[in-house]
Formats: structure tokens, C-alpha cells, sequence
């Protein structure tokens, strides 16, 4: 479901299967068959500049946990080593209709919880991303993110870049 007021927008998307139960297994039960759940607000009339929250497909590579939206029949190397959705709060900005820039804060890589065990604030993470579109059929995008997903005692960062 998608919401589109113009100044305001929202999306939400349920899953089931072996994918929320493998994947979310550290999630609460409810939130393990949330696919996305964000809202956002346009902060200027033009709509360039919005601020977003809640869980998002990831900003990170360019495939998909829904299978019609990627672009090989199986699941890249590429698709194992980046997470397919985050959740935080991110701001974005479409200067032009070839560029969009958005930095995000995050609760880590691949997580809607807090890492339980760490003294980090609730959004420990953060994450960028650059995309130009020369024309419809080229896109170019990098893609950041710097964080920790381990509690105290283990801590590690993880830094990921995608070009």
C-alpha cells in the first residue's frame, strides 16, 4: 500500500514465508513480517526536500527481496553481502530529475531493533547515497554505510562502500 498526498507519503508491506521467519529471526514476532513501513513529509512546497522514517528497502545494491524486481533470474553474490532492508530516518534531496542525494541515520545493517547489548544510540548508523540518472535507461548510484552491529563487548565496525 502507498500513500502519495503530494506534501506526504507513506507505504506499507507485509510478507510471510521462509524469508521474514529466516531472515528477521532477531526481530520481534509482529515485526518480522513488515516488509516496509515508513512516512515522510515534503520539507519545502517544491517537494525536493523530504524527510523519511520507519523501514525501507535498503539503499545498498540493486536488488530485491521481492523477486519480480530483480533483474536476474537468481540471487547475486553481490545480493548475500548487502542487507535488503534498514530502518531509521533518512533525508533526501532531488536537486535536479538526474540527480537524488539522501544521508541516512540507521539501526543498523539489516535491522529494525537496536543491537541489544549496546550503548550506542538507538541510530548508530549512518549511510549516504549519490544516484544519477543520465537518461531512463542509466543509472549510476554509490552507496555508503558506517556502523556497528555487535553489543559492547564485541564491538565492530562494519564500513561498506557500493559503486
Amino acid at each position: 500500500m502507498a500513500v502519495d498526498g503530494g506534501s506526504y507519503r507513506a507505504n506499507l508491506g507485509l510478507m510471510a514465508g521462509t524469508y521474514a521467519q529466516n531472515n528477521l529471526a532477531g526481530e520481534q514476532e509482529l515485526l518480522r513480517h513488515v516488509f516496509e513501513a515508513n512516512a515522510g513529509v515534503a520539507l519545502d512546497v517544491q517537494g525536493p526536500l523530504w524527510l523519511d522514517a520507519g523501514i525501507f528497502p535498503s539503499h545498498i545494491g540493486f536488488e530485491s527481496a521481492v523477486s519480480a524486481d530483480n533483474p536476474t533470474l537468481t540471487r547475486s553474490i553481490l545480493a548475500e553481502n548487502f542487507p535488503y532492508y534498514l530502518a531509521g530516518a533518512k533525508l533526501s534531496c532531488g536537486p535536479s530529475e538526474k540527480w537524488e542525494l539522501t544521508a541516512l541515520v540507521l539501526n543498523g545493517w539489516q535491522r529494525i531493533q537496536r543491537v541489544p547489548g549496546s550503548s550506542l544510540p538507538s541510530l548508530g548508523s549512518l549511510g549516504t547515497q549519490v544516484t544519477y540518472s543520465p537518461s531512463p535507461a542509466t543509472t549510476l548510484n554509490w552507496s555508503t554505510f558506517i556502523g556497528a552491529d555487535d553489543p559492547d563487548p564485541t564491538r565492530r565496525m562494519r564500513y561498506f562502500n557500493n559503486l
